[in-house]
């Protein structure tokens, strides 16, 4: 009986080490994993943020309701009072930081009913935990809505901020 415990107490000194070692092994590839799943859902959530208030924008465009929020930040263009209005609303619907969001608004074919409105939004997409800061940083997010023009609006006319990466042409 002795001797069973002994190569037990024997056997467990020598293995000792040895969940640390595959700890270590197997840590840095769990890091990842779980930093990844966090960076995704984070974009993902942006995404989905931007996907929404671009559709609740270019809704309330459709119909020639505004708003009459015309106090957001706009980049690189000073729009009609309307387009501001519609700006400002998409910016608010979309809900994420107005600094860093971008819109813009065009016809599709005229300003008249049945003709289409266009309101796309990018949004820069970042790491929050860092680890993928490499592959996401300086990247953006971007959607667009078209919709039929229901309702005219004389007033509400196309404009575009700077853009984040310096290109609208996905927005046509």
């Amino acid at each position: 009986m002795h001797r069973i415990s002994r190569r037990r107490h024997a056997r467990c000194r020598r293995e000792r080490g040895a969940a640390l070692v595959e700890f270590a092994l197997v840590f840095p590839l769990l890091f990842m994993l779980i930093a990844g799943m966090i960076d995704f859902g984070m974009v993902f959530s942006n995404l989905n943020s931007t996907r929404q208030g671009v559709r609740e924008g270019a809704r309330q465009a459709v119909v020639a309701e505004f708003g009459a929020d015309t106090t957001c930040p706009v980049v690189g263009v000073t729009p009609a009072t309307a387009t501001k209005k519609l700006m400002c609303l998409t910016k608010d619907r979309i809900g994420l930081p107005q600094t860093d969001t971008r819109v813009k608004v065009a016809f599709a074919n005229t300003n008249e009913v049945g003709g289409g409105i266009l309101v796309c939004a990018m949004y820069p997409m970042s790491s929050v935990t860092g680890t993928f800061a490499p592959v996401l940083d300086g990247r953006v997010v971007t959607t667009k809505v078209e919709m039929r023009i229901e309702k005219v609006d004389e007033s509400l006319t196309a404009a575009a901020e700077t853009a984040l990466n310096g290109d609208w042409s996905w927005c046509a």
